[in-house]
């Protein structure tokens, strides 16, 4: 109880010399010895001062720890125990409401005092409106303390800018004289329209949707994909009736198969027969359905259906001159190199072109040669 009722008399100074072994022996000595020099008085007398000091130092951070550990044994909280052990005034207010037989329950608490000021406060826990101020404020008063996340507003016509303040609510920030604030603007999704906000939310304008462009957009993507899909099985079937298209102009039969006079005769070689044989095919399932993907499709212009089929409808006639029967062969197979070539773009690719305007070269039968040119 010795350091308590040193703190609560006041009385922090030693009530006799303490020993600190040879060191602090030394340390008293060296006054004395320097004293013996009347040149070291002055010296001898700093030292002593300083010794003294030291001294009173030591007995009062001994005082101040035996203060602290008594009440910790009474129940109280390190941080609260060493407050009270270095406030003398504190300790006795809490001293005196101790034996009195009031036993509050001291914590150190961060509140806002009455000028909105962070600060430390002796807080009884038995009733909280028994506070004791400790220190000075922690911090500049809160009410000048604010947010760094801008709040935009309106007054007369005007954008201000707001920041929220720590003691609540808002604050208008100043700003340098003569600047005003541009509006600035945003966008917000209004279903049918793009509405367009100034930064304090309201809606100055609208900007309508192309709902239809947006629709058609996404359908002609169905479309790519679509088409994309069909395009390598419309290529092979397509590639299959041009081969057969191909072999027919250059085949040896074909001459003896047509002509005036020669389309009325029966075959007479089996050249003539297996020329036949490939007319035949033009009419089949198989080169048709190649044709008609492409027509459904929508690979094939009316006109184009229009010469495709006349061209089928030539074939099937061997009394068309040989010059004429190439020529049909020729405008089938145009047509189905157009739809490839339609095909090909609606997937999304780049296509040649097929037709003669293009510059594809289309063949023409020489009577002189017998050959196409």
């Amino acid at each position: 109880m010795a350091g308590i009722l040193d703190l609560l008399n006041g009385n922090s100074q030693p009530s006799a010399p303490r020993s600190g072994g040879a060191s602090d022996f030394l340390r008293r000595l060296a006054p004395a010895i320097a004293m013996i020099d009347p040149r070291n008085a002055q010296l001898g007398a700093g030292l002593m001062a300083m010794n003294a000091d030291r001294d009173e130092r030591a007995q009062k951070a001994q005082n101040q720890n035996a203060t602290a550990g008594w009440l910790q044994q009474q129940g109280m909280g390190a941080q609260e125990a060493s407050y009270l052990a270095s406030d003398p005034a504190a300790l006795r207010a809490w001293y005196s409401s101790w034996k009195a037989g009031d036993k509050p329950d001291w914590k150190i608490q961060r509140l806002l005092n009455d000028q909105g000021q962070e600060q430390d406060f002796m807080v009884d826990q038995n009733n909280p409106e028994r506070r004791n101020p400790i220190g000075g404020p922690k911090a500049d008063s809160v009410r000048d303390q604010f947010g760094l996340n801008p709040i935009y507003g309106k007054r007369g016509g005007k954008t201000i800018v707001m920041q929220p303040s720590k003691a609540g609510g808002l604050v208008e920030a100043p700003l340098p004289e003569g600047v005003d604030l541009t509006p600035g603007v945003d966008r917000v999704d209004l279903g049918t329209a793009w509405g367009i906000t100034d930064r304090s939310g309201q809606v100055v304008s609208t900007i309508p949707k192309d709902l239809a462009g947006a629709e058609a957009e996404k359908e002609k993507g169905k479309s790519r994909g679509q088409a994309q899909f069909d395009l390598p099985r419309v290529e092979q079937n397509a590639q299959r009736s041009i081969d057969l298209l191909e072999r027919m102009k250059t085949h040896p039969g074909r001459a003896g198969s047509t002509g005036f006079l020669e389309g009325l005769l029966p075959a007479r070689s089996s050249e003539q027969v297996d020329f036949q044989g490939l007319v035949d095919q033009t009419k089949g399932q198989s080169f048709l359905e190649a044709y008609n993907t492409l027509r459904g499709g929508g690979q094939i212009t009316e006109v184009e259906g229009a010469k495709a089929e006349n061209a089928i409808s030539r074939l099937g006639n061997y009394r068309l001159s040989d010059e004429e029967y190439l020529r049909a062969i020729q405008d089938l197979e145009d047509v189905i190199r157009s739809g490839v070539s339609r095909a090909k773009m609606q997937a999304g690719g780049n296509a040649e072109p097929t037709t003669p305007e293009g510059g594809q070269k289309r063949y023409k039968f020489n009577p002189s040669t017998g050959e196409l040119e």
